[in-house]
């Protein structure tokens, strides 16, 4: 795709961006492979599960699996998370039992940690599958007084929603404990098949799922953090590098051999990644770019690539300066409100590492140099602000901002397009392929808006007027319907 695009803009433009050698890769996509390569490790497969075929309540993925190869096309990736709106299940329970078998499989070999996952993902299955199991875990969690929330079925390929299903029944497993421990005295009472198949959780087991869930956080809220509303490709390296800290660290405290087979794979994944990241200029620049960062990352994290980051970012400076010598005049900044970046409870070692302790308020006229020193200085913690910091600063360092502009304008994942790709798709359906984008566009904007709760005016209040009626008569019959059925 980046080729036809380099063919496309170089025929209209008459200029070649080289966009297939400075491509640069979603990190999204990125994470998601790494986590695949390390439950293949352990065999977390879902060989013994198949789709129900009738609805469940909670997420239900249902995307193809994501193939590495750069060159297959129509690969899909939703890295976020998506709320169904799923209507609860009419049947009755005997409907569901007659389906046992189709429904979710049975548990594996509960003697490895595969087989561990795959007793609590059927267990988790069985219970949001049958209505009068979701009433009995609610009425549990109730008389336990368990604070833990409702489970969500865990089918499909997407990690993100297996660890969030996983997560949430490790928090409710007492719940869950108590509704197995009803079926076995259930059946010792009445006989019949059991609706587990005999499934017993222990507490080593939910052990073993909470250890697996604490690695996999990692990677869950990397992904929710690079998919932020902020420039991304500035801080993938740091994310890279301590995505690898952070395998190793857990690499050095565990023993068992398939946590130490997964983590060595995912280390050797994560590598692989970061050395393609390191071969980009464009990320090169964009995280020298980031006030956060600047030069001293290089010297802290990646010596061997520090020389020749200097070397491009000077040739750069130099380049653009000359650029915008006749026309640019740089003048001081005014001292402006200190933004207030949002805090996070998520802490990790290089969130208040100081990477410019010399740092000093001089008067050197050297722009680039000044930068460099750590001047204006702000904690990797706040990476995620360097937009706001530039917004503030840029009157001060014109050339560099000059540059900044351009480079954090780069992205380090494409799942807000994907993501506005699917809610194009979800509007606008096969029959009306033929629509302008420019149409295509404001049908999404609008769907939103609406979603959102704008009310439009002007020219549109009229059609407000018949959403508006529509919404009340949709809330009234879903009301009516919930009275008869009582």
């Amino acid at each position: 795709m980046t080729a036809e695009v380099d063919r496309i803009i170089t025929k209209k433009t008459g200029f070649n961006p080289d966009l297939s050698s400075n491509h640069i890769r979603c990190v999204c996509h990125k994470i998601a492979l790494i986590v695949a390569s390390g439950l293949k490790a352990i065999d977390t497969n879902t060989s013994g599960l198949t789709k129900c075929k009738k609805k469940t309540l909670g997420h239900v993925p249902f995307l193809d699996t994501i193939p590495e190869n750069n060159n297959t096309q129509g690969a899909a990736f939703l890295s976020g998370d998506e709320d169904l709106d799923v209507p609860v299940l009419d049947q009755s329970d005997e409907d569901c039992e007659d389906e046992t078998d189709e429904l979710a499989g049975s548990p594996g070999n509960s003697e490895t940690m595969a087989g561990i996952l795959s007793k609590v993902d059927f267990v988790i299955q069985r219970i949001t599958s049958s209505s009068s199991k979701r009433s009995e875990f609610e009425l549990w969690r109730t008389k336990l007084d368990d604070p833990g929330p409702t489970l969500i079925a865990g089918y499909g390929i997407r990690w993100n929603i297996k660890w969030q299903s996983r997560d949430r029944a490790y928090q409710s497993r007492n719940v869950i404990n108590k509704l197995i421990e009803n079926e076995k005295d259930r059946q010792e009472r009445d006989g019949g098949k059991s609706f587990y198949q005999d499934c017993e959780i222990t507490q080593g087991d939910w052990e073993i799922v909470k250890r697996l869930n604490d690695i996999l956080s990692e990677f869950y809220f990397i992904t929710k953090k690079m998919e932020g509303d902020h420039s991304s490709c500035g801080m993938l390296l740091v994310e890279y590098q301590l995505i690898k800290d952070f395998l190793k660290d857990r690499l050095g405290s565990v023993t068992e051999n398939e946590f130490r087979s997964m983590l060595k794979k995912m280390i050797e994944k994560t590598e692989t990644y970061l050395a393609e990241a390191l071969a980009c200029n464009t990320i090169l620049l964009t995280t020298m770019l980031n006030p956060s960062y600047r030069l001293s990352i290089f010297l802290a994290y990646f010596s061997s690539h520090h020389k020749y980051a200097k070397i491009l970012l000077q040739q750069k400076f130099d380049e653009r300066k000359a650029e915008l010598a006749a026309t640019f005049s740089s003048r001081e900044s005014t001292p402006q409100q200190p933004s207030q970046p949002q805090k996070t409870s998520h802490r990790r070692p290089i969130d208040d590492l100081n990477l410019f302790p010399g740092a000093v308020e001089s008067a050197n006229t050297d722009k680039l140099a000044n930068y460099l020193g750590g001047k204006y200085k702000v904690l990797p913690a706040d990476a995620d602000q360097c937009l706001v910091w530039w917004k503030e600063h840029h009157n001060e360092f014109p050339t560099l901002a000059s540059l900044a502009k351009d480079y954090l304008a780069c992205s380090a994942t494409s799942a807000s397009v994907e993501r506005c790709f699917s809610a194009a798709a979800d509007i606008c359906g096969r029959d009306q392929g033929s629509l302008a984008p420019r149409t295509i566009e404001k049908s999404v904007s609008s769907h939103q808006w609406l979603k959102q709760g704008f009310k439009a005016d002007g020219d549109f209040e009229r059609a407000q007027v018949i959403v508006s009626q529509d919404l009340v008569d949709h809330h009234e019959s879903r009301h009516e319907a919930a009275t008869a059925s009582k």
